[in-house]
């Protein structure tokens, strides 16, 4: 809406109209306000805007809605009155975004926990009435994998209801304005909480734009989740600044909105870039009420801040809340037991951050933050002081005062890292204000209050040290009376209300704090808590008599030092004292401390005992001080130099005066001519003095030094009274004196023109000394006929450097060199001026010149240009250097090559473009650009010169044109619709020169002119113009394309033929076979075609009710005509149910056109079975023979034809003729009558078919079972015979048979109660009894071996119980071969054991151990180490150590060679890892590896785990990030498909490309069978092929056989996936080197090298065991003839000997214990 005030009159009343331009142009408009103010149609009048801007259609377009417009004659016209003009002031939004930069950043560097702050300020309000506890949490969220950066603060309070989150919204809308709205849907009763302690009533939200602030301040979009209690809906409102500028410029309301409502736990509308709201999202359901604050967009700074001061900010957080959090008392980690209130509702503030991998997340709970300044208060402070303070307005404030003393050796206030320090004092608070303020609770950051007068340190009368003051800490809780500003960084009127009069302070029931009481509170833990001086090297313990109280005169520990502030006091040092009189100055004799003491102790006072100086005045005198009056501030210099003072028997000083004022201080520094005029001295004492006096002019310069000394005249004598007299030392230098000339430095010979150098210029003094260059020196170069110019003067040292010096003027040439006389001058100097003669060259290049330099240069079209170029100086003399190449290039649309020239030697070149061709149309000439560069160097700027391209002679144009009733031009690439079949006649041609002439055809011209559509050209026709005829091809809608061509011009056209008149009906069938009964399996297509059979146009949709269709047994029920969108119809139904096999004529009729088709009709369906053939009726078998003649069965459709379709499921295959053949191998049966069925079934539907009846009879020859007879109560002994067995066979008949042969029967016994074997005879048989023993044992035992022997039978059993007698134990061979065998002790080849009750017990058999024993073991190794000789000499192995060193070379070799490896890196391993997918396989060929790596694609860098748990375990410690796969959970069905090409074994079709799965190319170097599992899981039936064309011809053969074909991947890269599709980028697998392919195993010769180095080893180790053998039995020979042994043979038999006395006495009752031994 637009207002327009009508001013054109002065006299008459302003009028004005409301417009509507919302679909209205300028004109519109204009004719609104003609028609409204009665504007004639001659009148000229103006619209303007307020402010006086004419307006147009541009302006017109700029206008908004409620501006205001006048109508005047012209724009200047004065306004005849006052009117009224519309504004919009509506805030803009950068008032809402942008509002808490300022706030925060303006108050410090806090920035970010305080606007954080500001958002669970707002979640403490909002749980304030919760029952259970209050939860924020603030989540962070800086990792990709969840989506955009995020800050999110949720809480579980109260929610808000959509009007309350549209209050939200509204900027400065506090609580109070909510409640005092004119709108009762705004109305928010505000009620007051009742006090509390400390005043923690969570009412910290106010005023309705801490949160907007917030949010913005954090990042640039803030979406608000809430769900209020006992609602069943979730709201939410996004605010964005981007949102905000799109408003702006699509001129809309910014502050309008949309609130989404939704239900719970509802993501749909979240995008994938804040996937991370999904999760948030999903914890909605269950939730009673909840805020979800989320912030996005956050800005990178805050992002980083954040991240590397995660500690930081949320310590800055835990102070703020610190009482919130724990309570009234605070976070006091010193007690044992915390006082806790059950009423009090627990808060936990979380803080969590979650950042891009390995990085783990960090949770941070605020209550477990312990290095917060409150807790470090609270729990630093030794004692607290509570007040109490009322201001006449209601406000109230809890103060607390705590006392954080000095312990031992360091203030124990607690460090803010934040504040300023004192410098002055070792103040422990230092410049610190005392109290912190707090505010309903809440911290407010940037208001301290420093102190109250009772709290502050008396100016007079002070008895507590200052220090005193400055380890008191505070802390001060108001409530809301108190303001505080929006961003509740500040308070506004704390201070000023606290110091008001009219405030009333109270500790505790007190009406009023008082100095005193606080002193008193001071002073106390002042005296009980402060640890200030530490007592060091006890001395002894003492009485002192000069206390006047006799109870303080014992005990006293004295000391030898003491540590008071940092500093040791040590006996004998000296101090002073103060507030004493008079002021002492002393030596340290001890320190006394009162108390019972022995080693170092810690107090808070104590006494020194000071020796006065000097001892001279007073002889020995001590004094006792408190330790408190020593001068802590004072230096040890200053003591020393006021005892010094008192000395004054003896000269102090030497006094020195100069004349006339000429004072040489000592150290001074001179300049050299400095006159050193007469001096004398003089003593302050009364004696006989010797003055010198001298005067001296110093030029050298140095360092110098005078000495006076004071003697006595009676003998010069410098010491009085053991003490030197005083002398005067002057140590002076003498310097270079002022700068008065100078001197030129070397130059180099020849200069360059424009090329700076440097003159340096020695600065001189008057006697020539090099000195420094006054500080305003400015040179000045002159030289005739060059202007000079430098760029800058640096000064180092006596060095004046004039730096970047410029010449510039013409010189001879390049070649030669021109001297000058360069004048240097230094005004101010006394010899101001040198001349240096210099050479000058041209400088370096600085331009290119081109000529000639006319512009534009013409060039007719086909020649060459040339140019001469020179390469000038600054100065514009052609110089000449090295690599200096000038090169031209001429842009045209073909660009042509460059050209160059070399100006190296002379400084100037010729340049000769190639010849310049260019297309120029309508004769007009054509502007070309030419650039002449030096590309060697950059910075000349190139030359562009213009060229104009003048038109030719040249034939540029060829022409076409078409001679009918009227002259028609063929433009190039025209496309010329004709009807098929017709002639286009009557073509004739044109030529034209670059200006657009013609030109005339002369007989060499015609004979290049070419056409494509014949060969037969008429020559004489070519010279007149004229073209051959063009026959028009007869197939419609096949473009062709036509040429006419002269040279390399050419024209063309392309003809598209059109079809004739309709000339017939074509149809199209989709199959030439049907089977009876069923449809076509496509429509039939009828058209109508012309003579060359192209479609017409001649059928519509009305022609479908006029066709027909007729054919023998046709089905025409369902038969359908249907048009086609273009020019044909559909047939659809088309079925035949009756009639015979074979050709089967169809005819279709519309109007007067009939087509008639042939379709193949053969069989329907398979639906029944029929008997062809099978043995004679009535069948009879014998039971278990077989019928002999097969049943031959037809499959038939249900009209009874023969159907040979194969696909019929049958126990018997089907046939080409779909006949199957059964033969019947055997029957078994009980006698009886049965029927033989044949069945079939197709598409899982049964085929019904023909049965035969059979008799089954009982076959009299065929064994059916055994009668067994024999004695069952036989008994037997072991080894006897056993009893007569009779048996009987029975023919199935049931009769015995007679003719088998007895021989066939076996039997077979066994021990035990299942099945039979061959070893042992138990159970079923008689009950067998013990048999006689056998009396022959034969043992072979080895020495030193205890035995236990009994009798057994033949059979195993233990027998001869009854015997008694002798065993004789001999040793022999198993083969009984005769060899040399071990004996027994004594040398014998056989002992005698008794045996007792069928057994002996052998305690113990020496064996004498026989050498050829021994001989055999070394034969033995021989014979092994010969073994593998022969396996060395079939590979020709000579040297075993040289062979393995160099076959160990190879294999090292081929480790390092290298070889395709998998670049994914494996982080990931354990017992229950198997591996990582790209590491468990190798592929040898590199194509192959390359395309099934990129199948693979994100697999590759899956971890396969043996174990479920161990899966979960990775996906848990990687926050989710790796993937993961559990061999347990893995199935995949057991056993491996065959090819599909394959089928029963045998190939349906020679397949094409050498396919093969793509899991068998795999090789697996560890734990081959579940990687085979994981491999067949990951990759399926996938194949591999050859190319592209293999894989499509394969899969079409495997679908045309209706088998399902998977995946095909080629070694060239292609894929062609299971569903057929291939081609594009997704199915092109990328290089192998941008891949993470799989690795290549290691060449099968390096396993064979591995074997081989093993046989090595083995023979290696052969060959050492020889040696050992060897070494074993020398050492043997060598101890059987030692001393030794021989002794041993003689104690044996010596014992030998004693056994058998003692046998003989023991007599022959005496027997060896029983044993048993078992076989």
């Amino acid at each position: 809406m637009i207002r327009v005030y009508d001013c054109r009159s002065e006299s008459r009343e302003i009028r004005k109209i409301t417009v509507d331009t919302r679909s209205l142009n300028l004109n519109g408009f204009l004719q609104v306000v003609r028609k409204n103010f009665a504007i004639a149609s001659h009148e000229l009048f103006v619209l303007v805007t307020t402010d006086r801007t004419v307006v147009d259609s541009n302006k017109f377009e700029e206008l908004q809605d409620g501006c205001t417009l006048y109508l005047l004659r012209h724009s200047g016209q004065a306004l005849p009155a006052a009117t009224q003009e519309d504004i919009n002031f509506v805030p803009h939004y950068n008032t809402l975004i942008e509002s808490g930069t300022y706030e925060y950043f303006a108050e410090g560097q806090k920035s970010l926990p305080c606007s954080l702050a500001e958002l669970v300020d707002n979640a403490l309000s909002a749980t304030a009435n919760n029952r259970e506890t209050r939860t924020i949490e603030i989540r962070m969220l800086f990792d990709k994998v969840f989506g955009k950066p995020a800050v999110i603060v949720l809480d579980n309070g109260c929610g808000m209801t959509s009007k309350q989150l549209n209050n939200w919204a509204r900027y400065r809308l506090s609580k109070f304005a909510r409640e005092n709205s004119t709108f009762e849907s705004e109305k928010e009763k505000y009620v007051r909480p009742a006090p509390i302690p400390r005043s923690l009533n969570s009412d910290i939200s106010f005023f309705g734009v801490g949160g907007k602030r917030a949010v913005f301040h954090i990042g640039d979009s803030v979406r608000m989740i809430c769900k209020p209690a006992d609602f069943p809906d979730v709201h939410e409102l996004v605010l964005s600044k981007e949102e905000f500028k799109k408003k702006e410029q699509n001129k809309e309301d910014v502050y309008k909105g949309t609130i989404l409502n939704r239900k719970p736990g509802d993501s749909s509308h979240v995008t994938d870039d804040e996937r991370f709201l999904r999760d948030v999202i999903a914890e909605e359901t269950g939730k009673e009420s909840f805020t979800a604050v989320v912030i996005t967009g956050v800005c990178p700074e805050h992002i980083d801040y954040l991240k590397q001061h995660f500690d930081g900010w949320t310590r800055e957080l835990a102070h703020i809340y610190h009482y919130y959090i724990h309570g009234v008392d605070g976070n006091d980690l010193r007690s044992s037991c915390k006082k806790s209130d059950n009423s009090e509702v627990k808060i936990d503030i979380l803080v969590t951050l979650r950042e891009k991998p390995p990085k783990s997340p960090r949770v941070k709970n605020l209550r477990e933050v312990a290095d917060d300044m409150q807790s470090l208060y609270i729990n630093a402070a030794a004692s607290k002081f509570e007040f109490g303070a009322f201001t006449s307005n209601g406000g109230r404030v809890d103060g607390v005062v705590r006392y954080h003393p000095f312990l031992y050796d360091r203030e124990t206030y607690p460090r803010d890292p934040y504040a300023a320090l004192g410098n002055d004092l070792n103040q422990a608070r230092g410049k610190r204000d005392i109290f912190e303020c707090y505010w309903n609770g809440r911290l407010i950051p940037y208001t301290t209050v420093s102190e109250f007068d009772w709290c502050s340190r008396p100016v007079k009368g002070a008895t507590l040290p200052e220090e005193c003051y400055f380890r008191i800490s505070g802390v001060l809780f108001t409530n809301d009376k108190f303001l505080v500003n929006a961003s509740k960084l500040k308070f506004m009127d704390l201070e000023l209300k606290l110091k008001s009069k009219e405030t009333i302070f109270s500790p505790g029931s007190n009406p009023q704090v008082s100095i005193k009481e606080f002193t008193q509170w001071l002073q106390n833990c002042h005296e009980k808590c402060d640890k200030q001086v530490k007592f060091l090297s006890y001395i002894e313990t003492i009485t002192r008599t000069d206390m006047s109280t006799k109870r303080l005169q014992h005990p006293w520990a004295a000391f030898s030092s003491i540590e008071l502030d940092g500093k040791i006091y040590k006996t004998g040092q000296v101090v002073k004292s103060q507030k004493t009189l008079p002021i002492l100055y002393g030596s340290v004799v001890r320190f006394l401390l009162h108390g019972t003491h022995d080693c170092d102790v810690y107090a808070t006072g104590g006494q020194v005992e000071i020796r006065r100086e000097p001892k001279a005045l007073y002889d020995k005198v001590t004094k006792i001080i408190p330790i408190s009056k020593i001068d802590r501030t004072v230096t040890d210099e200053s003591i020393m130099k006021h005892i010094e003072s008192d000395i004054d028997k003896l000269p102090e000083k030497l006094s020195v005066t100069w004349p006339e004022g000429n004072v040489w201080p000592k150290n001074a520094v001179c300049p050299a001519g400095s006159p050193f005029g007469k001096g004398h001295s003089f003593l302050d004492v009364d004696k006989d003095l010797f003055f010198p006096s001298f005067a001296e002019t110093l030029t050298n310069l140095g360092s110098y030094t005078l000495k006076l000394n004071t003697v006595l005249n009676e003998g010069g004598s410098t010491v009085y009274g053991d003490k030197q007299l005083p002398s005067f030392e002057l140590k002076f230098t003498v310097k270079e004196g002022a700068a008065e000339s100078f001197t030129v430095g070397a130059l180099s010979s020849t200069l360059r023109v424009g090329v700076p150098f440097n003159i340096p210029l020695q600065i001189k003094d008057r006697y020539k000394h090099p000195t420094a260059p006054p500080p305003t020196l400015q040179p000045v170069l002159e030289c005739s006929d060059l202007e000079l110019t430098y760029e800058s003067v640096i000064c180092n040292g006596t060095t004046f450097i004039i730096k970047g010096v410029k010449a510039k003027g013409k010189v001879q040439n390049y070649q030669q060199s021109k001297s000058y006389d360069l004048k240097v001058s230094l005004p101010g100097l006394k010899n101001d001026m040198q001349t240096i003669p210099v050479s000058l060259l041209p400088g370096s290049p600085h331009s290119l010149h081109v000529k000639p330099d006319t512009d534009p240069i013409k060039v007719e079209n086909g020649n060459q240009a040339a140019f001469n170029v020179e390469v000038h100086d600054v100065a514009g003399n052609i110089t000449a250097n090295p690599k200096q190449i000038v090169r031209c290039q001429v842009f045209t649309s073909l660009r042509l090559p460059l050209v160059v020239a070399d100006c190296s030697s002379s400084g100037a070149g010729q340049l000769m473009t190639k010849s310049i061709n260019v297309i120029i149309k309508n004769g007009e000439p054509h502007m070309l650009k030419a650039e002449f560069d030096l590309p060697s160097m950059k910075h000349i700027a190139p030359v562009v010169i213009n060229l104009k391209v003048m038109p030719s002679s040249r034939i540029s144009q060829l022409k076409l044109f078409c001679q009918g009733e009227e002259k028609l031009e063929l433009k190039n690439e025209d496309r010329i619709e004709w009807q098929a079949g017709g002639l286009l006649q009557n073509l004739f041609y044109k030529l034209y020169d670059e200006s657009v002439a013609d030109v005339r055809i002369t007989a060499e011209i015609a004979s290049s002119i070419k056409v494509n559509w014949t060969p037969d050209v008429n020559q004489r026709s070519l010279v007149g113009g004229r073209l051959p005829d063009v026959q028009v091809p007869t197939q419609a809608m096949e473009e062709h394309f036509y040429q006419v061509s002269y040279q390399d011009l050419s024209s063309s056209f392309t003809i598209v033929p059109l079809p004739d008149e309709p000339a017939r009906l074509k149809a199209t069938l989709p199959q030439n076979t049907l089977k009876l009964g069923e449809v076509f399996s496509g429509h039939i297509t009828l058209e109508l075609v012309d003579q060359y059979d192209n479609v017409t146009r001649g059928l519509t949709p009305a022609c479908v009710k006029s066709m027909t269709v007729e054919a023998e047994g046709l089905d025409a029920s369902s038969i359908t005509f249907k048009w086609q969108v273009g020019t044909s119809v559909a047939v659809t139904g088309v079925r035949f149910h009756s009639g015979s096999l074979g050709p089967r004529e169809i005819c279709f009729n519309y109007s007067t056109y009939t087509e008639r088709v042939i379709v193949k009709l053969t069989a329907g369906v398979p639906s029944q079975l029929k008997l062809v053939s099978g043995p004679e009726q009535p069948l009879q078998i014998l039971n278990g023979h077989g019928i002999p003649t097969p049943f031959l069965v037809q499959l038939c459709d249900e009209w009874g034809n023969p159907s040979p379709d194969q696909r019929v499921s049958s126990t018997s295959p089907v046939d080409a003729e779909g006949k199957a053949s059964f033969t019947v191998n055997g029957v078994k049966g009980t006698k009886g009558y049965y029927q033989l069925e044949f069945r079939g079934s197709f598409n899982s539907k049964p085929i019904p078919g023909p049965s035969v009846n059979l008799t089954v009879i009982p076959d009299p020859n065929k064994p059916a079972q055994l009668q067994v007879n024999y004695n069952t109560s036989a008994t037997f002994c072991a080894g006897g015979t056993f009893p007569v067995f009779s048996v009987m066979v029975v023919s199935d008949e049931g009769s015995p048979i007679t003719t088998f042969n007895p021989a066939d029967l076996s039997m077979l016994l066994w021990e035990g109660v299942s099945s039979p074997s061959t070893s042992g005879v138990r159970n079923g048989l008689p009950t067998r009894k013990e048999s006689c023993p056998t009396y022959t044992l034969v043992c072979v035992i080895c020495c030193h071996t205890e035995l236990f022997l009994s009798s057994q039978d033949k059979f195993g059993n233990s027998a001869g119980h009854n015997l008694n007698g002798k065993v004789v134990v001999s040793i022999r061979c198993a083969d009984e071969q005769s060899r040399s065998l071990p004996l027994f002790e004594g040398k014998t080849s056989t002992v005698q054991m008794s045996l007792n009750k069928g057994s002996v017990h052998i305690n113990c058999l020496i064996l004498v151990l026989s050498l050829s024993l021994v001989l055999a073991q070394v034969q033995n190794t021989y014979n092994k180490e010969s073994a593998l000789k022969d396996e060395l000499n079939r590979i020709n192995i000579q040297d075993i150590e040289n062979l393995l060193k160099e076959k160990t070379a190879e294999v090292e070799r081929i480790d390092k060679m290298p070889r395709r490896v998998c670049s994914i890196s494996n982080n990931f391993s354990g017992p229950d890892v198997i591996g990582m997918v790209g590491h468990l396989a190798f592929i040898s060929d590199n194509d192959a590896a390359a395309v099934i790596s990129w199948q693979l694609g994100s697999d590759m860098d899956c971890v396969i785990t043996r174990t479920t748990e161990a899966a979960n375990r990775i996906h848990h410690d990687s926050a989710g990030t790796q993937q993961v796969m559990a061999f347990d959970s893995i199935f995949v069905q057991q056993g491996d498909r065959s090819l599909p090409h394959i089928s029963n074994g045998h190939k349906l079709f020679d397949p094409p490309g050498h396919p093969v799965y793509a899991k068998d190319l795999l090789i697996f170097p560890h734990e081959q069978q579940k990687c085979k599992i994981v491999f067949k899981t990951l990759l399926g039936n996938t194949i591999l092929m050859d190319d592209l064309d293999s894989a499509t011809a394969y899969r079409k053969e495997v679908v045309r056989n209706k088998i399902y074909c998977p995946t095909i991947l080629t070694r060239k890269g292609h894929r062609v996936d299971s569903r057929g599709k291939f081609g594009g980028v997704q199915n092109r697998a990328p290089p192998i080197h941008k891949l993470k392919v799989l690795g290549a195993p290691l060449p099968r010769h390096y396993y064979l090298l591995k074997e081989q180095i093993d046989v090595l080893c083995q023979y290696r180790s052969a060959v050492v065991k020889r040696e050992q053998a060897e070494s074993d039995l020398n050492n043997h020979l060598a101890s059987l003839n030692s001393p030794q042994m021989n002794q041993k043979e003689r104690e044996i038999e010596e014992i030998k000997r004693q056994l058998e006395d003692i046998d003989r006495q023991l007599g022959e009752g005496y027997s060896l214990p029983p044993f048993s031994v078992y076989f």
